[in-house]
This record gives C-alpha cells, structure tokens and sequence, in this order.
C-alpha cells in the first residue's frame, strides 16, 4: 500500500504546475510509520468521534481556533447587559435554546451536533432567559468553548431503568442448569455508563440565572435542563422552578414513574405525587395519554383540571397545578422563536466568515425585542397585518 501510494503521488505530481497534491506540497514519500498512525487515527476518530472538528484534534487538546470569539464577544456583551434592562420583568421566567444551522468548514469548536434538530444536524447554540409577559429575551448565552453534546443524552430513553435486574435469570436459563453438572461462574461484563451532562446543565443554569439570585422568581425550563439536582441547586440561590424531567436524572424517584405498560392500564388523568419536605418540591408523574413528569418547588401538590380533545370531543382532565402553569410560562419562548424565524437573517444570508452567521443570529434576537417594545409603546400600529415588515 505504501509503495502504490508513492506511485500515485508522483503521477499527480507530474500533472501540477507547482507539483502539489491536493492544494499541499508532496515533500517527500510516504513510509509505513505514517500510514499506520493515519489508521490509528481513524480508529479513534471511530471510538470516540468529534463531529465537526478536523483530523488534528486527535493527538492535540488545544483549542484549533483560540481567538475566534474575539469578533462577537464585543456584541454579545452588549446584549447580556442591555437585554430586559427596560424592562419590569414580573415574577415568570423560562429558559430555553436556539439553533443556528451552520454549513461552514470553520468554527469546528462551536458547532454542536444533533440530529433532531430541523434546520440541519450541525448548529451553533444559543442559551436565553425570556420574559414571560412580553415573550423578550432577558439574557443570553452563547456556547462558544468546548460544548458539551448532549445528543446522546436527549436520546436516552425513560424506561431504561425499568428493566429486571440481570441477577433475576429467566427461565431457559435454569432449565439449562440442570443439564450440566459442572458450572463454572461466568464473570459479568460491566456495563459502560454514558457520561451524564447534568452537572453541567446546572452550571450553565447557574450563569445564566445569576443576576436574579436572591430575587425568588420562577423559572420554567423543559426536561433538558429540569430535575431534582437542578431544582435543589437553583433553590440554595433563591430561584424557584418549575418543568418537566427526564426520569433518568439523579434524585429522581422511581415511585412517581408512568411507563408506556402504565399509561394504558390506568385512566387519563390519573397522577403519582413524590414530595420533598426539606426542599419544599413536589414531583408528580401524570397520565396524560403518555407519561409526563413534572417538578416544581412554586406549586405545592395542589390538583387542578386541563381541557383536551379527546377524540371530537373537549373534555376536562385532572391534573396537578404545575401543568397548565407550565404551559402558560413556556409560550413565550415559541412565541419568541416564531417572530425570529419570520425575518431570520442568519438564515437568509450565508457568509464565508464563520462568525458572521453568529453575529447575524444576535442581531435576531436584539431585532425581535426591539420590535416588541416598538408595539408596546404603540400597540395603535399593531393592528396592521405588516407591523413586523413596516419595523424591519
């Protein structure tokens, strides 16, 4: 392999002007140790891949780009210190997280990779606390390090600890027991656990909540940030909170589970409620057609109803207060996301300069409060149809 490469190089050689390969000069053969590091490479690149980033992050911890947040970090500043500044933000929060697609070859340390998301697998990702009565950005943040991916933990299914220990056997196993008579103990392989990303949810939920600490506010959040830990570390700040989780999360109680068994044996509606003196939360799991788990440290155990259709019919379902609290508080972030995509310039303008598309996606979020608090001052030229094309 090694002597049909060299042979093939110096044929392409001939063809170029400069004798280059592939845009790079040719210095000399190649020899059997390069090979066998570039196998080496792409067998660690298949154990432990690092989607967007280029051959070299194999044998170097560096970062490839360490200046490149210098063109926006100016601009996303300002916004962190000038969003909600006006503003009288009330009592309800939510946090939540934009994507900006991105096709570029550069920025490999930014790009996050996640295959559920519809504007394409590979984005940049934007962290935001919204008001809830106006649906505007308060603050932001951006992942512009070495983020964390957190593909495989969005994926990682509820039930998975639901299964039987593997102590239990079945019984093909013990029928064949007897057959034998000599066993020798069979050493049982250890299961990998996937690297949890909680801990550092809490900390990016600590950054971008701390300029209301002590304030005692209620933050909505879905189950990519909710759980246990999170709510007791947001409580210690004097935050409350409330959401949906991820049955897997640490703290979590088994008791309060609905399993996809459970939701078709028990009515809609039906709930199971966990509760946390000492923190003063309560966890409930609720049959809503499917299991739904929800904690809240604002609501106490109080049982309310919800309407849903059913069918062809509108009917009242019970189910704990934290739902439709809930659902009340995380309007605004869609709302929020559906007035940016409307005129979305990170979108409709591609640039060959990486960070053009991240400054292009602060100028969004900067454009959709701005256009808020115009309607505000004069909700008369709202009732126009075009009062977000006559503003932009």
């Amino acid at each position: 392999m090694v002597e049909y490469s060299n042979i093939n190089a110096q044929q392409k050689k001939k063809v170029h002007l400069k004798h280059w390969i592939s845009g790079h000069p040719w210095k000399k053969d190649l020899c059997l140790e390069e090979l066998m590091t570039f196998f080496s490479i792409c067998l660690e690149m298949t154990l432990h891949p690092t989607p967007g980033r280029e051959y070299s992050h194999m044998w170097t911890k560096q970062l490839l780009y360490p200046f490149t947040t210098m063109r926006i970090r100016p601009l996303l500043n300002v916004l962190k210190r000038t969003l909600g500044s006006c503003l009288d933000i009330g009592d309800e929060l939510s946090v939540d997280e934009a994507s900006v697609a991105s096709k570029s070859k550069y920025g490999h340390v930014f790009i996050m990779f996640n295959l559920m998301k519809p504007g394409g697998k590979f984005h940049y990702r934007f962290y935001f606390v919204c008001v809830v009565r106006f649906t505007m950005h308060t603050r932001t943040n951006a992942d512009l390090a070495d983020g964390f991916n957190t593909a495989l933990d969005d994926n990682m299914s509820d039930d998975e600890n639901d299964a039987p220990p593997d102590s239990l056997g079945n019984e093909e196993d013990a029928e064949s027991d007897d057959d034998v008579d000599d066993v020798t103990p069979k050493k049982k392989k250890k299961k990998k656990k996937k690297k949890s990303t909680e801990g550092k949810i809490t900390k990016l939920l600590e950054d971008l909540l701390s300029t209301y600490e002590g304030t005692w506010r209620t933050v909505n959040m879905d189950r990519f940030y909710g759980g246990p830990k999170a709510a007791m570390a947001l409580l210690d700040k004097g935050i409350l909170c409330r959401g949906t989780f991820k049955t897997n999360r640490k703290l979590a109680p088994h008791s309060v589970r609905f399993s996809k068994k459970d939701t078709d044996n028990y009515p809609r509606g039906s709930y199971r409620m966990a509760v946390a003196l000492k923190e003063h939360m309560s966890i409930f799991g609720w049959n809503d057609g499917c299991g739904v788990h929800m904690l809240s440290t604002a609501d106490g155990t109080k049982i309310g109803t919800v309407q849903r259709q059913i069918g062809s019919v509108l009917q009242t379902v019970k189910a704990p207060v934290v739902v439709p609290h809930y659902n009340k508080g995380m309007q605004g972030v869609d709302t929020h996301d559906q007035l940016r995509n409307l005129f979305a310039l990170s979108q409709r303008h591609q640039f060959q300069k990486y960070y053009m598309t991240l400054i292009m996606a602060l100028i969004d979020f900067a454009l959709v409060n701005a256009n808020i608090h115009y309607h505000m001052v004069h909700p008369i030229l709202k009732q126009s149809s075009e009062h977000r094309a006559v503003f932009m």
